[in-house]
């Protein structure tokens, strides 16, 4: 376990970090006064058997993230978070990004669409919040 230390207007925060092989396992957040120091909160890694991290978990084993698809170049493709949210990337064969979809059961939160035109460069943005189109966006 190594650890990390520091101290603001007087409080003392403190990252400890736990490994297993030559990965990190779980990480400790800690903050007190002086020498007296307590845990906030605790994250456990867990990987699958390729060694790939897919999920993070609290002190009291409670998901906050966790890897639930990816393709073929290794790019996560469906994530689901604690909070219940899902966040979904569609990519093109060349792996870009084209979309990212963030739902909370049925409900769409967020949506952004990446569009690349390999001619001219050109990139075009949309982003939907709540079901409101918010802006477009061209770059050169």
């Amino acid at each position: 376990m190594s650890t990390m230390t520091e101290t603001v207007n007087g409080k003392t925060y403190q990252e400890a970090y736990g490994y297993d092989k030559s990965r990190i396992s779980s990480i400790n957040y800690n903050t007190g006064s002086g020498t007296s120091l307590t845990n906030l909160a605790t994250v456990m890694y867990n990987y699958n058997t390729y060694n790939y991290l897919y999920k993070l978990v609290d002190g009291s084993n409670q998901m906050l993230r966790q890897v639930n698809d990816v393709n073929e170049l290794g790019q996560e493709k469906s994530v689901s978070l604690g909070n219940g949210q899902i966040t979904t990337q569609n990519y093109t064969p060349e792996g870009l990004c084209t979309n990212v979809t963030i739902t909370n059961g049925s409900n769409v939160i967020h949506n952004m669409n990446y569009d690349f035109n390999p001619i001219n460069g050109r990139t075009l943005f949309t982003i939907t919040y709540r079901k409101a189109l918010l802006m477009i966006i061209y770059t050169d």
